[in-house]
């Protein structure tokens, strides 16, 4: 089951959708959903604040990861790897294998700076909710980008049927029917990129199919710094990161942070990191930390571990808003991988419902898989360009498929 937006044909998740893994929640007759209060995800949610017990069968889950690590290092021929595990509003595991320098021995940990890739994407969704919720849109989600951005336009699809101005909404979830990637433009301006733009030809209508697109995310962010008063790299810092304590997270250049050195796996040569930032930059250009993305999983699915920490989560966003996030966006047709309205790659397993983003830079891959259910994330990096392996996924997936059965029958058995 391949996850949508992964570049990789082997990035994929194992599934077993059937009658015994149903989803947790059944439609009625008249197609309305019941609240969750009272069914078992509920009180598993419930549970997983309590959050679960190291257990032998837990812990010797745990104790296989740094084996895991170094054969994906090796397989990827990165020369550093890094995980972080949360749960229950708190960091469950880490583990941190390889050099964060090429041909020396300097120990990664979880304040050593990767490039996070398409993981950026989430904290530019964020950016659009927040301005929503600030009533900075006029038309919310379904502002239409060249209200913001009145020179955009493009080629309109040779199977066009509709003529709907494309919004904001469509850009977060692939579903804008631009080209997936930014037209070449070196050193150009906002102006001669929008130029460039208006050649390109539409896929296809919005929402009429998803089509992975780095211009789309690029052009949201950009869109957004009209009604947000500064730069998209000041508003993901000043109003994400820097309230949520991700100090050592950020744009190029990556000034407040070491950097781990990344490397192409085919050559080995290290893949220079940007100093500075770009149009394009929103779609991917973020770096972070092990640390820091472990507190980026737990506000993304409402997992704080105090309740001065869940006023610092609520402050910056609100707890239905990130909700809406995780569980709002297209549905794709084989019924078990969706896209979200946080710019998410969604994929049903072991009978729940996976939030994930993969990402791929040079020289870094990346991914954030998490289970809001059971309130468990894994963050996965590794310092080589992704290829046929995966993305982060090659190292976030297997991890989380062994974690997924072993920390829902201890919360299934607390719950009961």
């Amino acid at each position: 089951m391949s996850v949508i937006g992964t570049t990789s044909p082997q990035a994929t998740l194992t599934s077993s959708h059937s009658p015994a893994t149903a989803p947790p929640f059944q439609y009625s007759l008249d197609q309305s959903m019941p609240c969750p209060a009272g069914s078992e995800d509920y009180r598993l949610a419930s549970a997983s604040y309590s959050q679960v017990e190291v257990s032998p069968e837990l812990q010797a889950v745990l104790d296989g990861i740094p084996d895991e690590l170094n054969t994906k290092m090796q397989q990827l021929r990165a020369p550093s790897t890094s995980v972080v595990v949360v749960q229950g509003g708190r960091e469950l595991y880490s583990s941190f294998q390889g050099s964060a320098v090429v041909n020396r021995s300097v120990a990664v940990n979880a304040s050593s700076g990767y490039q996070i890739a398409s993981i950026s994407k989430t904290f530019t969704s964020a950016m659009l909710f927040l301005l929503r919720d600030a009533a900075k849109l006029p038309m919310g989600l379904d502002t239409p980008v060249n209200h913001l951005l009145p020179n955009f336009k493009i080629q309109p699809s040779p199977l066009r049927t509709s003529y709907r101005n494309i919004t904001l909404r469509a850009l977060a979830v692939h579903g804008s029917g631009l080209p997936r990637e930014l037209p070449p433009c070196e050193h150009c301006d906002q102006d001669q990129i929008l130029n460039k733009i208006s050649e390109l030809t539409a896929l296809c209508d919005q929402f009429t199919a998803t089509h992975y697109s780095n211009l789309g995310v690029a052009l949201l962010g950009r869109s957004l710094e009209k009604v947000a008063g500064k730069s998209w790299e000041r508003f993901v810092t000043e109003e994400l990161m820097e309230p949520l304590g991700m100090m050592q997270s950020g744009a190029p250049p990556a000034t407040n942070v070491h950097m781990a050195e990344g490397v192409d796996p085919v050559t080995g040569k290290v893949v220079p990191v940007p100093n500075v930032s770009s149009w394009g930059a929103p779609a991917g250009l973020l770096h972070s930390t092990p640390r820091d993305m472990g507190v980026w999983m737990r506000f993304l699915m409402d997992s704080p571990g105090s309740p001065g920490e869940r006023a610092v989560f609520d402050s910056v966003l609100d707890a239905s808003t990130r909700a809406e996030m995780r569980r709002t966006g297209i549905l794709q047709g084989d019924g078990v991988t969706g896209v979200g309205s946080g710019t998410f790659e969604m994929a049903y397993l072991d009978g729940r419902w996976t939030t994930n983003k993969l990402g791929c830079l040079g020289g870094y891959r990346s991914a954030i898989s998490m289970v809001p259910s059971l309130q468990l994330g894994v963050f996965g990096v590794a310092s080589s360009t992704c290829d046929l392996h995966g993305d982060g996924d090659a190292i976030t997936f297997p991890i989380l498929n062994k974690l997924i059965p072993v920390v829902q029958r201890q919360l299934q058995a607390r719950a009961r």
